[in-house]
Formats: structure tokens, sequence, C-alpha cells
């Protein structure tokens, strides 16, 4: 019986009262809210930095949950997620795809003061752009310049 089970997973969001900062994947989110919050405070990223400042100013932090989705596909999901509220939006570090446990995207374009795009990553971005129906060097060119800001 258990072959025709799927197994599923969240794709989430942080908020900062009704605005999402942050968009990820887990298949616990409240157990993952809790680790942003209470745990990852020595971690030095921007998502950090964002949960660090709202602890830090006693402002609250919520989770909301955006979809459940098939385990298989989280990573197409979460990039759409992260693409409809747009990275430069966003506290998230990628385009999405890449969580932790996947690594599909191992290689992905990052915020980073030293962006490179890849072979590799072109097709990854030309694909994102593609199913997500955005102008490719419109993309780049937002993801440079919010490395620029870093």
């Amino acid at each position: 019986m258990d072959e025709f089970k799927t197994r599923i997973t969240f794709i989430y969001a942080l908020m900062d009262g009704l605005k999402i900062k942050y968009i990820g994947k887990s298949d616990d989110p409240n157990k993952r809210f809790i680790y942003h919050v209470k745990y990852g405070k020595k971690i030095k990223n921007h998502k950090q930095n964002w949960v660090n400042k709202m602890i830090r100013e006693n402002k609250e932090i919520s989770l909301k949950i955006l979809e459940v989705v098939p385990y298989e596909i989280w990573e197409e999901r979460e990039m759409y997620w992260i693409g409809k509220y747009g990275l430069n939006n966003l506290v998230n570090g990628t385009v999405g795809g890449n969580g932790g446990d996947g690594q599909k995207y191992v290689n992905f374009v990052t915020r980073d003061k030293n962006l490179k795009i890849t072979s590799e990553t072109h097709d990854i971005v030309k694909t994102y752009c593609k199913e997500n129906e955005l102008k490719m060097f419109e993309f780049v060119e937002t993801l440079i310049k919010e490395t620029i800001k870093k």
C-alpha cells in the first residue's frame, strides 16, 4: 500500500508583517521556523542577518505555508515562488532549488561579490527564466545589481 503514497514537503515563507521576506522548503516547517529564529543566530548570510535584525528590534517574524508539494518537484516549486516574489524583494541567497538536502544546483548563481555565470549556471538560469516567463538578461542584471548592493 505504501507504494501509492507520495512523499510531500512544504514551500514556506518567513514574513515581516504581511510582507514575504524569505521563501524556503522544509519537511517540517514549524521545526525549521524555530531553527531560523532560535538557533541560526551565528550564521552569517543575508537571510539570517534579516532574522537577527528582526529579533533585535523585537519585531515578529511569522511563518506562512505557500504550498504543499510532492517531494519530487520541490526545487521547481521553490524557484517558482521565489520568482513570483522576486529575488530582489527577498532575503534569499539564490533563486532556489538548492536546499540543504537536494544540492541539485550546488554551483548555482548566489549573492556573492564574485558573481560568475558559468556554462552550467547559464543553462540553469535560462531554464528558470523560460519556466517563469522572465527575460533572462533582465533577470541576470537584477541579480548582479543585488549582488553589488551587498
